[in-house]
């Protein structure tokens, strides 16, 4: 009887060993999938973000365009001329009130500043999208999100390049009037700036190509 417990203790340490290391692994695995998961879940999360992102920046470039294109007339003279006297301008967002050409200023270093920030956002979606390149199903779901930024090409190319034309014909009327070189690189650099963010625009995997 001592023997044959002799000879059981060794297979049932073997056996629960063995139990013990099984457990481990499907313990690790089961962690494995779960960090996973939270992982995916995250990056969903800051791609619907950074479309959010992207719909805000383009709704205030939009604004700021408007806005800069309206005060054209009054910020090159034109009332000035017709002997109506200027008013101030009152812009939104705490600012005091100016004149019509600091305030079109103002909205045009807007467009800049928003488009560059667009970009920014829009190369954080690429490189989530691409982190996502295994799970297209949560790309394509995320894409359900509405915005400028997940319509169709057309809306999102012109999401882009409204502002863009808008400011870019202020700044040009100002450079055919005067015939500033420095004008001209403002308008070039300004241009390019919104044609990045419109191929950037283009380029994201969402909505009818």
């Amino acid at each position: 009887m001592t023997m044959l417990r002799s000879c059981a203790r060794p297979q049932i340490r073997a056996t629960l060993r063995k139990s013990l290391v099984l457990n481990h692994a499907l313990d690790a695995r089961h962690e494995g999938v779960t960090i996973m998961s939270d992982k995916t879940a995250i990056l969903t999360m800051n791609l619907i973000e950074a479309f959010k992102q992207v719909n805000q920046f383009i709704t205030l470039a939009l604004i700021a365009s408007v806005s800069a294109f309206a005060l054209e007339d009054r910020a090159s003279g034109v009332a000035a001329a017709n002997s109506v006297p200027e008013e101030k301008v009152q812009v939104i967002g705490g600012f005091v009130p100016m004149s019509a050409a600091a305030a079109q200023l103002l909205f045009i270093g807007v467009c800049f500043v928003v488009a560059v920030m667009a970009s920014y956002s829009l190369q954080s979606v690429s490189h989530i999208v691409g982190r996502l390149s295994s799970s297209p199903g949560l790309v394509e779901a995320a894409c359900t999100y509405s915005s400028v930024t997940t319509g169709p090409i057309g809306i999102r190319v012109a999401g882009a390049a409204i502002p863009g034309v808008l400011c870019g014909l202020v700044i040009g009327r100002k450079w055919w009037k005067m015939r500033d070189p420095g004008l001209f690189w403002v308008l070039a650099f300004f241009l390019g700036t919104y044609a990045l963010l419109g191929t950037a625009m283009s380029r994201v995997p969402c909505g009818p190509g």
